[in-house]
């Protein structure tokens, strides 16, 4: 009796180590390029919430236009563009005490482009980090908390239009 227990107890750790190493993978751009260039990230695996517990871009990484990401825990060291047409979907994870989207580099919205999931308690922009507006009519600036020494920088419209903070913090 006291043999299979054993046996059991290493099978449900050995599963759990299994899983754990799959499904909290961190994975790092390696390059620049684009987010669905399996060559640019150090897993070699285009990174989504089905695979990676966390994303870090540290080099010029650009969601081309009409892409859909859908990502848990994303940290922007280097910058991310968010193309026209294209949307970021952040998955809050509900971990205390970790931003499931963390600015310290640069992230810009394209015209036409859309970012949803974030929030003043799931998203951060760090000091010295730099948010660039490149959006026309009905743009809408990120929910997020802001560091007093953050940039919030408008790029100018490429259409005539205004920016809608009326649903913005």
């Amino acid at each position: 009796m006291l043999k299979i227990s054993r046996k059991i107890y290493f099978l449900v750790g050995l599963t759990l180590c299994v899983s754990l190493n799959v499904c909290g993978q961190t994975v790092t751009s390696i390059r620049d390029g684009l987010w669905d260039d399996p060559t640019i990230w150090s897993s070699g695996i285009i990174p989504t919430a089905d695979n990676a517990s966390k994303t870090i871009v540290d080099h010029g990484v650009v969601i081309p236009t009409a892409g859909l990401v859908e990502i848990e825990r994303l940290v922007i060291n280097g910058s991310l563009t968010v193309a026209s047409a294209a949307t970021l979907t952040i998955i809050p994870d509900a971990l205390p005490g970790s931003w499931d989207m963390e600015v310290n580099g640069t992230f810009i919205m394209e015209d036409g482009s859309i970012l949803n999931g974030t929030s003043t308690v799931n998203t951060y922009f760090n000091s010295e980090s730099r948010y660039v507006h490149r959006q026309g009519p009905l743009g809408f600036i990120p929910y997020a908390t802001w560091h007093t020494n953050s940039t919030f920088e408008i790029a100018g419209f490429r259409t005539q239009g205004y920016i809608n903070i009326a649903h913005s913090d």
